[in-house]
């Protein structure tokens, strides 16, 4: 029989529980609290709006025809059965997966194959047990986020100490780098968690009391680093360089074979993608493009133009060696400022960094993080610019760095806290007499006057509204209107002008690409833009006829009745309607027109296609 607890007893217990982590379980489920709560928000979107609009797309078209049909590959584009047939020659122009920009790839396509799509599936997956709402899928953001924020403190609090973790957390945790993406749809929530599994992994790996404890971390670690290149490119590489750079600050020195284990764990996981590719496009355009994508994003395709210029080879390979270390350069400096905005705040970290060590490294404790760890959170930040540096310009790869910069502010913050404490107490680090007393204020001015300065920048600066949809404006309201419009067949928007909110107006001539939130907040509907009216029929009329009759309900958008004057005249021409003498609907200020009612039947071509 158990004794039960006294009141003593529960105290005793109570005492033993560290404050530090009673203090961040509090913060945590704050912080959590509120992300959730801003989630239900239909009008809340991340930082990364674009990708949060295409991941519903995307799940919406896994959801209604399965994974697999989709080759488990993002789909950026409203859905529609027919909208398969984008992915034909003759209507290419209106895919949105590969762009045409894609070096000299294969795009454009229907299917995006140049990042790994393993991110989507918790979405997917919540989709297909009916959470599809995008604040269902908010949720799984925020529950990613906010577990990866979880074992970035149990690493810190077991590798450095629980105060340090502490601070570092909540600082990492008010950041605009993380709270602009904590709820994003698109990787960043999935990178998190995996990345910081993965660092408390290999910290159990040399740390574990047992050899069965530490290879149970190594298998853990292996997985979420195969997980990881199933999902992402970006955090892969800080993975990798964490890896070695914990043997380097443990003094285990340089391991191969582990690192050669490991680095199968991304190969396999790449391999996965590569595979998918072969599956969609075939062997020799999944080379194509893979080979494209890595020379634009790395800066090949800007180098190899160097060999054209008739110099000789040392030019040639200075000259590509120079283009690098310019992308290189200007993309750090752009890394960087996602997360500080000036990078003269880098240096002022430093400055202070430096200035407590030299000072105080006779004292009997010294609060800071070490350079070592601090140098290889560093480092693993930046791994992805050496590799990929055009691919790393992304706003959102500021986190990367945002690890390094919150443990050199969180361990700054304690420090500063312990020297005012024991600065009150008249008690001295180092130095005798004047000089100590004259050097820990010193420090002690510098370390506030210099984390004031630097926290305008870090907390305050990039703080504003919730991002919105509020620059789609006057789009928005038409696209919701459309949303609820009724037609008998799943709808496809033919827009001329209708609405003007594109994600890219040349995108090929003629055919500007809609921005991925309209198509959202027209049901997840696809929506093709044209210039001119004449493209518009000639697309309408090819979609008709590979998909067959009731295959969808042709919808046109116009700016104004002589668009839809005209684009009517054209289809009457054409053989696809039979009259023009057709009313549109208004809807704020633009006129739109279902065209089910009005089509002519297409008549059997000896192939049977149409049917």
């Amino acid at each position: 029989m158990k004794t039960p607890l006294t009141t003593a007893d529960t105290l005793s217990q109570l005492k033993r529980v560290n404050p530090w982590n009673a203090a961040f379980l509090l913060f945590w489920l704050t912080l959590f609290s509120v992300l959730a709560v801003r989630g239900t928000d239909p009008d809340r979107w991340s930082d990364w709006s674009f990708g949060d609009a295409q991941t519903m797309l995307s799940t919406r078209h896994w959801t209604e025809e399965g994974w697999v049909k989709n080759y488990l590959l993002f789909v950026p584009q409203g859905y529609a059965h027919v909208v398969k047939h984008l992915d034909e020659p003759e209507l290419r122009q209106h895919a949105h997966g590969d762009s045409p920009y894609g070096g000299r790839g294969v795009g454009p396509r229907l299917y995006y194959t140049h990042y790994p799509s393993g991110y989507l599936v918790p979405y997917a997956a919540a989709a297909w047990l009916g959470f599809d709402s995008m604040g269902a899928a908010r949720v799984v953001s925020v529950l990613m986020s906010m577990a990866g924020l979880g074992c970035f403190y149990l690493f810190l609090a077991r590798a450095i100490r629980p105060s340090v973790a502490f601070a570092t957390c909540v600082v990492y945790g008010l950041t605009p780098a993380f709270l602009g993406y904590a709820d994003s749809l698109a990787n960043m929530p999935i990178d998190d968690l995996l990345r910081y599994g993965f660092m408390l992994a290999v910290f159990y790996s040399t740390r574990a009391t047992t050899k069965a404890g530490r290879w149970r971390a190594n298998v853990v670690a292996w997985v979420l680093e195969f997980g990881m290149s199933l999902s992402s490119f970006d955090s892969v590489f800080f993975m990798f360089v964490w890896l070695i750079g914990w043997d380097f600050v443990e003094g285990r020195g340089f391991r191969f074979v582990r690192y050669f284990i490991f680095g199968m764990a991304a190969v396999c996981g790449h391999g996965v993608q590569l595979l998918q590719n072969v599956w969609y496009l075939g062997t020799a355009d999944a080379l194509l493009d893979v080979r494209a994508m890595f020379l634009l994003k790395s800066g090949g395709e800007q180098m190899r133009g160097s060999g054209e210029t008739g110099v000789s080879r040392v030019q040639m390979i200075a000259g590509m060696l120079l283009d690098r270390a310019q992308v290189i350069s200007t993309t750090t400096e752009k890394v960087m400022v996602c997360v500080v905005t000036e990078t003269k705040l880098f240096w002022t970290l430093v400055g202070i960094y430096a200035f407590h060590r030299v000072l105080f490294r006779r004292a009997e404790k010294n609060l800071l993080p070490g350079v070592k760890i601090l140098t290889v959170l560093f480092l693993a930040g930046l791994a992805y610019i050496f590799v990929l540096p055009n691919a790393a310009g992304m706003d959102y790869q500021g986190h990367q760095m945002l690890p390094f910069y919150a443990l050199a502010i969180g361990g700054l913050l304690v420090a500063a806290g312990d020297c005012f404490a024991q600065t009150v107490r008249l008690k001295f680090y180092s130095y005798p007499g004047v000089v100590r007393r004259s050097f820990q204020l010193a420090w002690l001015l510098v370390a506030v006057v210099g984390l004031y300065d630097f926290g305008q920048y870090f907390w305050y600066a990039r703080r504003g509204p919730w991002s919105s949809a509020d620059h789609l404006s006057p789009d928005v309201p038409l696209a919701r209107v459309l949303s609820n419009y009724a037609t008998a067949h799943p709808p496809v928007y033919f827009n001329l002008g209708g609405m003007t909110s594109y994600w890219n107006k040349a995108y090929l001539p003629g055919y500007p690409q809609i921005h991925p939130m309209l198509e959202y907040y027209a049901g997840s509907r696809p929506i093709l833009c044209f210039d001119q009216d004449v493209s518009l029929v000639t697309d309408l009329k090819q979609l008709l006829q590979m998909g067959g009759p009731n295959s969808f309900s042709p919808v046109i958008i116009a700016g104004d009745q002589r668009m839809m004057t005209g684009v009517l005249e054209r289809l009457r021409a054409a053989g696809v309607i039979g009259t023009t003498s057709l009313t549109a609907q208004p809807i704020y200020g633009k006129l739109v027109l279902d065209l089910t009612p009005y089509l002519v039947p297409p008549n059997p071509s000896p192939s049977g296609k149409g049917q």
